[in-house]
């Protein structure tokens, strides 16, 4: 038996269609970035420097 799903999802579900980016842009925060930076470090020996919209990576 097939079920309405909750108002409260397909209102959450409404707001990130009307907002028309399905990435990870709302992840833009110090904390998301920082972690990022940690991951590469840790795993690959890289560090990323951010210059304007510019990603650049160095290998040490």
């Amino acid at each position: 038996m097939d079920f309405e799903c909750a108002k409260p999802i397909i209102d959450a579900l409404h707001k990130r269609i009307d907002h028309k980016v399905f990435g990870y842009s709302s992840n833009d925060t110090k904390e998301y970035k920082q972690s990022v930076y940690n991951w590469y470090k840790k795993r690959l020996d890289f560090e990323i420097y951010k210059v304007k919209d510019m990603v650049l990576v160095k290998r040490d």
